[in-house]
């Protein structure tokens, strides 16, 4: 999705065609520290000075994650839906 009110949008996979075994079984910590590397290395996120996150369900716990953790990552906005 792009180009939504001016903004970039998109959805940062780290599974592949395995994201549904990755999302049950691998180490929330190591979750978190694939989905840093894959918006440091994202074409538009990794260049961005500020990034909105929104997470769903489990999505919210990375998010959290990528706030408090991931170094040279600013969250702007932090958007959770249906998370503990």
């Amino acid at each position: 999705m792009n180009n939504v009110t001016g903004a970039y949008a998109a959805c940062v996979d780290i599974g592949g065609d395995n994201a549904k075994e990755v999302g049950v079984v691998t180490n929330m910590n190591v979750q978190g520290e694939m989905y840093c590397e894959a918006i440091r290395n994202h074409s538009v996120f990794g260049q961005a000075e500020k990034i909105n996150l929104a997470g769903y369900s489990q999505g919210g716990l990375i998010s959290r994650y990528i706030i408090q953790e991931c170094e040279n990552i600013t969250v702007h906005n932090f958007l959770s839906v249906g998370g503990p």
